[in-house]
């Protein structure tokens, strides 16, 4: 599949501001990517790689404190006693 410049802007923009997951599947699907197999890759290029996307935050405000190897952002209440 080929896609000039401004096509894949275009697209890349539309699936940045897509609010479901059928709307992403929508996209995909007109520009002709979704039933491609060839345009698709395995994550890491490795086939069986639920290790490491199963590893990932399910919730997004949970991921910077997992990334930056903190348990627990503190309270309040335990930096008031602290000071």
């Amino acid at each position: 599949m080929t896609m000039n410049n401004e096509a894949a802007k275009q697209l890349c923009h539309s699936l940045t501001v897509a609010d479901s997951e059928q709307a992403v599947i929508d996209l995909l699907t007109d520009a002709g990517f979704w039933e491609d197999e060839s345009a698709w890759r395995y994550y890491g290029d490795y086939e069986n790689n639920y290790n490491t996307i199963g590893n990932q935050q399910s919730r997004p405000d949970a991921a910077p404190s997992s990334y930056l190897g903190l348990d627990e952002c503190p309270s309040r209440s335990s930096a008031k006693t602290a000071a």
